[in-house]
């Protein structure tokens, strides 16, 4: 079981925030979703139950259990109202964030987040929120999805759905992206000074070798030289 940390609760203050607001689809199943058990009727049987469940699984500290009933909530197509799918989402989606989460994982918040984003109709409160956590997962590394992919749950029954809403694109490089950059020219400048290093040894051992030869030669001058004591004699 995980200890509550800050990020938690700060997610429990969220969490709080989108059940009280009230609980008014996913189709497939979001990555590291665990295989759903009999042993949990919550989920099975009330949908916003089971969110309320999974916010008091986060204000307990029990992430693991918060994420498995979130995930079965936002892939529940046909139980679950799609304002109850998508605050399990934005909820699955903040968690997936939490740096006090070890399991978090920006490419499940992202995917979770453009799902709300895709199903969402205009002017949705639920769809600005989920804007901001797929930037912050872009932000934190996530690879952004592509074509028409989260699709999400189909419309309900008479209702059609327009264009799938674009995905916002972040305005300036991501973290993750200076982060690479920076290891780009920390690995560059290492290779650099790896080079100096080797030119600076091989220069060391030319100098020894030429102060070596220097020694050489003067030995050898000093040895054909006579000695001064005689030479003061021949005087």
């Amino acid at each position: 079981m995980i200890r509550p940390r800050s990020g938690v609760l700060i997610l429990t203050m969220v969490a709080t925030m989108l059940v009280s607001g009230g609980c008014t689809s996913f189709r497939g199943i979001l990555p590291g979703e665990a295989v759903e058990t009999a042993s949990d009727p919550v989920s099975d049987s009330d949908p916003e139950m089971a969110l309320r469940a999974a916010v008091t699984a986060l204000d307990e500290g029990d992430v693991p259990a918060a994420q498995r009933r979130l995930r079965r909530i936002a892939a529940d197509c046909t139980a679950a109202e799609p304002a109850v799918r998508h605050r399990a989402a934005l909820l699955l989606a903040s968690v997936a964030l939490d740096p006090g989460n070890p399991d978090s994982t920006p490419d499940e918040a992202a995917m979770a987040a453009a799902r709300v984003i895709r199903e969402a109709g205009p002017g949705d409160s639920d769809a600005a929120l989920a804007r901001s956590l797929y930037l912050l997962a872009l932000d934190q590394g996530a690879a952004p999805a592509t074509g028409q992919e989260p699709a999400g749950c189909p419309p309900p029954s008479g209702e059609t759905r327009s264009q799938p809403t674009r995905l916002p694109q972040p305005a300036s490089p991501t973290s993750a992206a200076r982060l690479a950059a920076l290891q780009d020219t920390l690995s560059a400048r290492t290779d650099s000074l790896r080079t100096l290093r080797e030119q600076l040894s091989a220069s060391r051992e030319r100098t020894e070798a030429l102060e070596a030869e220097i020694e050489r030669i003067r030995r050898l001058l000093l040895g054909g030289l006579p000695d001064p004591d005689t030479l003061r004699r021949h005087r």
